[in-house]
């Protein structure tokens, strides 16, 4: 039996996590798999948070005007412009297909095809590739949570099932049925034209699975070798209205593993590729706060010491595992980075948005981390629904408080995400949001639209402006030197 995985996840930095899980569980059974990675033809991710030059401040404000724009013709100009430059355009599409046309040549048993939902148009055209040779046609990825997204691809693609959750307890299953042309239907997150939405149960026993498979990457197109792991799914807090990541694949609840697994992933990966640097994809590491101390404890004692980056979630538990002890302790077992979701430094917007953040341990934070010689990278986010631009200013002054400390900010404009708590209440709680008009669901980008006036207004464009600019004095700074080598990885 043989199954060619497609993986149309734009990162450029590291493998994707997920294939290395499905390469590992393929060849446990004795099954031939081969791995077709857009990296090998020339179709390039896109780095993140990287450092910027100084005119980015206008080019991004350009690009914020135009999106909040009440001119429909300006945002029409905007998005024929960002159709341009989007993952996925013409050139992909042509050398994705023509790699892909290549992989099914020896015709493979089932493909399986890993992809974001913007990745439509090249999922079509290997669907109907697929499709002239009887080759069965699997599409799965965390976007696909929502039911209207896999009618869509299921009416247009050409493929012949969508999977909607984890796969791996069921994985060995769907691939056996595919190849045999058995019953697969039944099996759980497995969703085709006859049969309803459903979402497989997450996996529980997340130290069943075999270690990850990397060796189908391209490694010598990566800027440096970085290992993903992932020691928990979920989020132990799971409470932020504006999170899709709660709602998608591995989110819906929290689960861990077990520390001495985990130590063990990391020294197998470090003998399997000669690698030193990870990277923590977990969504907030400190979830299980007693895993996370371990870890710090555990990466000491290794005999070749690693260097890695993590998230964290700086919550109002009493024991956050978020000290300075803590830190120090985990940058001498060599953390180097740590990303953290300020979103905003009102806390009228914080309230809102259920983050569970209080700025005054959030400062703590930044400056214990920055003292621990960790390189501080943060989040934040314009235009939620009850942002006001006085708002904007406070998390400008709260940037300004801590620009010496914070080495990355990474801004984003507030997405409504379907299946939210914020979604929710703007189409049930109209009322409380006048200045807002929510559309109906962007199936292809997985998106729900919506018209904030308030974005667009002169007193929040100038407090855009302010924010924008200092983004790109911290984001213009130079990364701490140990950290270099993570620039631009998430």
């Amino acid at each position: 039996m043989k199954v060619s995985i497609v993986d149309l996840n734009n990162f450029s930095r590291y493998p994707t996590l997920s294939i290395g899980y499905f390469v590992a569980i393929l060849r446990k059974e004795g099954i031939d798999v081969e791995v077709c990675s857009p990296l090998n033809f020339g179709v390039h991710g896109y780095p993140r948070t990287v450092k910027q030059p100084y005119w980015k401040r206008f080019s991004e404000f350009l690009n914020y005007w135009m999106a909040v724009s009440r001119a429909s013709l300006v945002r029409r100009i905007r998005d024929t412009i960002k159709n341009w430059y989007r993952p996925g355009g013409n050139s992909d599409q042509i050398r994705i297909t023509e790699a892909v046309e290549a992989l099914i040549a020896d015709t493979p048993d089932v493909l399986l095809i890993s992809a974001y939902t913007m990745y439509h148009d090249i999922c079509k055209n290997i669907g109907h590739l697929c499709s002239k040779k009887g080759i069965p046609v699997v599409v799965g990825g965390s976007g696909f949570y929502i039911a209207e997204t896999c009618r869509e691809w299921l009416e247009t693609c050409g493929i012949t099932a969508v999977y909607s959750g984890e796969p791996e307890q069921h994985f060995i299953e769907l691939i056996s049925a595919l190849a045999k042309e058995g019953d697969f239907e039944n099996i759980p997150g497995v969703i085709t034209r006859n049969k309803p939405f459903n979402t497989a149960q997450p996996l529980t026993q997340l130290d069943s699975p075999p270690f990850p498979d990397f060796s189908d990457f391209p490694w010598k197109n990566y800027p440096n070798k970085i290992i993903p792991i992932m020691t928990g799914r979920g989020c132990e807090w799971g409470l932020c209205t504006f999170c899709s990541d709660v709602k998608t694949t591995s989110g819906r609840t929290f689960r861990s593993r077990d520390l001495t697994p985990v130590l063990s992933e990391i020294q197998t990966q470090q003998q399997r590729y000669q690698a030193n640097l990870f990277v923590f994809l977990d969504l907030k590491l400190n979830s299980n706060v007693t895993l996370w101390r371990g870890l710090a404890s555990g990466l000491s004692k290794l005999e070749k010491p690693i260097k890695w980056t993590a998230s964290v979630h700086v919550d109002s538990r009493n024991e956050n595992g978020l000290s300075f002890h803590d830190l120090k302790k985990a940058s001498d077992s060599g953390l180097v980075r740590i990303t953290c979701g300020l979103e905003s430094g009102s806390e009228s917007v914080l309230r809102h948005m259920a983050k569970g953040v209080k700025l005054s341990r959030m400062s703590k934070f930044i400056e214990d981390a920055h003292r621990a010689e960790i390189s501080v990278r943060i989040t934040c986010m314009i235009g939620y629904p009850n942002e006001t631009a006085k708002d904007v200013l406070e998390t400008v002054n709260f940037l300004r408080k801590h620009r010496n400390q914070i080495e990355r900010v990474t801004l984003n404009r507030f997405a409504n995400m379907p299946k939210t708590p914020i979604e929710s209440k703007l189409r049930e709680a109209e009322k409380e949001y006048p200045h807002i008009a929510v559309k109906e669901l962007d199936i292809s980008n997985g998106i729900i639209p919506y018209e904030n006036r308030r974005m667009s207004s002169t007193a929040f464009l100038g407090a855009a402006y302010q924010l924008i600019s200092e983004v790109n004095t911290i984001n213009r700074k130079p990364l701490l030197e140990k950290a270099k080598e993570f620039e631009g990885a998430f």
